[in-house]
């Protein structure tokens, strides 16, 4: 048995330094860099523009499935298309979502999202990372068609109003409306399922007063039996709805 044993060492040692040459070499296991373009629906947008039109801004950032960190857009100016830079293990597919700042984690296709139930006021629009979309690309085409997730409603603030420092909109029946969302990114038609946290109202708020104009507060799409109830708080916080 003494002869053996070193011989046995030796053989042992020597598969787990083949091991470890083969995993290195192994390039799906290493990060990295990689480019992907990006462009959005007509309804998706990162910034709704005057003419309603739609744009990724620079700087925006989005999650990739294979990725520890976000990607990040090559412009530096408003786009309708795009090209997101980053580092990711090889995958034969690739998911993503935007914005990064509300993405939480990736279940295989599916993500978990933080869907905000306090908004920032954005006259003509919305917050800029408010929008939520996702998309998916394969290892052949490196580009993401982004697919909205969110509705969002709409109101005027007229000038003959008073002044209002913040709006919130709930559902009478009870529907969640935000809270931790999962979505499909590899759907055609990706829809918000409420996963966690549900809230039943959502609040536009602003620093100063709401000037006169049309907002949009985003909303986990959904039906809402009851309907939908607004209430308007003034600077004093006395509320009407």
């Amino acid at each position: 048995m003494k002869r053996v044993l070193p011989f046995l060492l030796t053989y042992i040692v020597s598969l787990m330094s083949v091991s470890c040459v083969d995993e290195i070499s192994d390039s799906s296991l290493l990060m990295q860099e990689m480019t992907f373009s990006a462009t959005i629906q007509s309804e998706t947008r990162t910034m709704l523009t005057e003419s309603n039109g739609v744009s990724w801004l620079p700087g925006d950032q989005i999650a990739v499935n294979a990725a520890n960190e976000p990607f990040t857009a090559d412009i530096e100016e408003p786009s309708d298309f795009t090209l997101f830079t980053g580092s990711a293990y090889q995958a034969a597919n690739y998911y993503a979502v935007y914005p990064y700042s509300l993405f939480r984690v990736f279940d295989d296709s599916m993500a978990i999202i933080e869907m905000p139930h306090i908004q920032k006021a954005v006259k003509g629009g919305f917050a800029d990372d408010l929008n939520i979309s996702v998309a998916r690309a394969s290892s052949d085409e490196m580009s993401f068609r982004f697919r909205n997730v969110l509705g969002y409603v709409k109101f005027t603030i007229s000038e003959e109003s008073d002044p209002i420092k913040s709006v919130t909109v709930r559902t009478i029946g009870k529907e969640p409306l935000a809270g931790v969302i999962k979505v499909d990114c590899s759907s055609d038609y990706p829809s918000a399922i409420l996963h966690d946290n549900s809230q039943y109202s959502v609040t536009l708020v602003s620093e100063t007063v709401l000037e006169p104009g049309n907002y949009y507060i985003g909303l986990v799409p959904g039906r809402y039996a009851l309907g939908l109830e607004f209430s308007f708080m003034n600077e004093e916080g006395l509320v009407a709805i």
